[in-house]
């Protein structure tokens, strides 16, 4: 009796073995195909076709052995997606017991993605979603609000972004991986993305997405974390930009729908922000939020606040970004930024000092506009600089012809600010200062305006009133009336890095004579101020009248 049971157990489990192994063929998934490409264009609002479908019971999924979305026909008639297998997740008991298909997930292999952005900010997958692609069989016909998925994955998809019409370089993020789950078009939900970065690198983005947009899946609500590793910021920016280094990403993202603010800081080494600048030496961290426009005509980056720390100085920039055109408006500004800190600024900016020569200690506080492209930027604003020493550079030498009334000045190696303040515009052209103060130890205070060229080929016009020994061998020149005050008019030649200063000794002897108001006013306009023809020739005339006199 036992062991007439143990063969009907045999029997029946063998039956089973071979029900398990028949079913696959009994059950012809591809029937199903029309149904599910139904579901999946519907979904997506695109028309999805499905390869030869396969059946495995054991995992409780039907394989397409590929599967094509079509791109949006304004942008291209290539797929916009296209994968060599699909593997979908099904219920098994409505499907052997009714012949019933039940989608629970969906896992994409290998997937090709093509995003596009034209030129005016719409992508080519704003319009996923937006209407339901009917199939030939009208009983498939799934409205698109009830469809949902319990799981869906992309497994090392390639993504390639470009920009049709544009100069901007083509992206191409590899080993894209996507998890999302309880996915609906209708309800918010959660997703993570892991993939490699163009050039290098490595991004991990996870959040919550939803519900989908359905007038431009681009401006569909969302808000994630982002981290990013070794971003290289070239790949990401149009090479006239001149944007170069590489850098670290810690981001939060809210999006809705028509703005998208990422509160953050990126932090990198060899930053470069303009094609004539050269790589920041230092490590930089820029703390900021900054909105991006989302849609069409969305090229606007606004900067709301940014932080970028220089060692202990920092630096504070708001103003807009033209992403696509690279066009600038920025306001910097920056209160008591240590010089030392700054130092490498002025490298990274051109900003040419004499020879060998550095600043030590002191601060700079400024404000400054950045406009124009950046090929081709405006810069203009104004600088002090406070209590610094010009190390390595002493003017009481270089002043020439006035050295031997400098006294004590020309023995010392390096030149002591008090104070240098100037208002300044820059451009490719050259820069032009209007004024330029200075008050330097032992030296005296000056005044004036100039140009320097692209070269870095200077021409100033400046008004000294020395003080130390250049004070004391004017003084010897005044009279009493002039309490020791003389203005000598001094020209400042050559280049930034070897500047040539040529003083005016008959002026300055002459106005120290005077010693008046009336008198340095003169000597002031002097410099700053061409005789008309109709005043050359009344000086004429009065010298003529004098002699007459005589």
């Amino acid at each position: 009796m036992l062991k007439r049971l143990f063969v009907i157990a045999a029997v029946v489990v063998v039956l089973l073995l071979v029900a398990v192994v028949a079913l696959p063929f009994v059950i012809d998934v591809n029937r199903f195909r029309p149904e599910l490409e139904a579901k999946a264009s519907a979904a997506v609002g695109r028309k999805v076709t499905l390869g030869p479908l396969s059946l495995s019971l054991r995992s409780g999924k039907v394989v397409a052995s590929d599967i094509t979305v079509a791109d949006d026909p304004a942008f291209s008639t290539s797929p916009f997606l296209t994968a060599k297998s699909v593997r979908i997740g099904v219920e098994v008991k409505p499907l052997l017991m009714q012949h019933k298909l039940n989608v629970i997930g969906i896992a994409i292999d290998q997937p090709q993605i093509s995003l596009m952005r034209n030129p005016d900010g719409t992508w080519n997958f704003s319009s996923l979603n937006k209407g339901q692609i009917a199939p030939k069989d009208a009983s498939h016909k799934i409205a698109p609000t009830s469809v949902s998925v319990a799981a869906l994955s992309v497994h090392g998809g390639t993504l390639t972004v470009s920009y049709p019409n544009s100069t901007r370089p083509a992206q191409v993020y590899n080993n894209v991986n996507v998890e999302a789950v309880n996915v609906s078009a209708t309800t918010r939900f959660g997703f993570h993305v892991a993939t490699e970065l163009p050039g290098g690198g490595s991004a991990d983005l996870s959040g919550k997405v939803g519900p989908i947009s359905t007038t431009d899946a681009a401006r569909t609500t969302f808000e994630a974390a982002l981290k990013a590793k070794d971003v290289h910021l070239a790949s990401f920016a149009d090479a006239a930009s001149g944007i170069e280094g590489i850098a670290d990403l810690d981001e939060a993202l809210i999006s809705d729908g028509a703005t998208l603010e990422a509160a953050g800081e990126l932090s990198g080494a060899q930053l470069k922000f303009s094609p004539t600048a050269t790589p920041f030496p230092k490590p930089l961290s820029i703390k900021h939020i900054i909105d991006f426009g989302m849609g069409p005509q969305s090229g606007n980056m606004v900067i709301k606040n940014s932080d970028i720390a220089m060692g202990r100085a920092h630096l504070l920039v708001t103003g807009t970004v033209q992403t696509d055109s690279g066009v600038l408006n920025l306001k910097l500004h920056g209160t008591k930024m240590p010089l030392d800190d700054l130092q490498p600024l002025f490298t990274v900016l051109k900003v040419t000092l004499p020879m060998h020569a550095h600043f030590r200690g002191g601060a700079l506080t400024g404000d400054v506009t950045w406009k124009g492209t950046g090929a081709a930027p405006i810069v203009a604003g104004s600088i002090q600089i406070y209590n610094t020493t010009m190390v390595g550079f002493n003017l009481g030498e270089k002043l020439g012809s006035m050295a031997k009334l400098t006294g004590k000045a020309a023995l010392k190696p390096d030149t002591d600010f008090i104070q240098l303040t100037a208002k300044f515009v820059a451009t490719n052209a050259g820069t032009k200062v209007d004024p330029l103060r200075s008050d330097i130890v032992g030296i005296g205070v000056s005044e004036g305006k100039g140009t320097v060229d692209p070269k870095g080929n200077q021409d100033f016009k400046l008004i000294a009133n020395p003080t130390g020994g250049v004070a004391g061998s004017i003084t010897k020149m005044s009279t009493a009336g002039n309490e020791g005050k003389g203005w000598v008019p001094v020209s400042m030649k050559g280049t930034s890095a070897d500047p040539i200063f040529i003083a005016d000794s008959k002026t300055a002897a002459h106005n120290a004579l005077v010693g008046t108001t009336k008198g340095v006013g003169h000597a002031i306009g002097s410099i700053f101020h061409k005789k008309t023809d109709e005043e050359k020739q009344a000086d004429t005339d009065k010298k003529a009248a004098d002699k007459t006199k005589k």
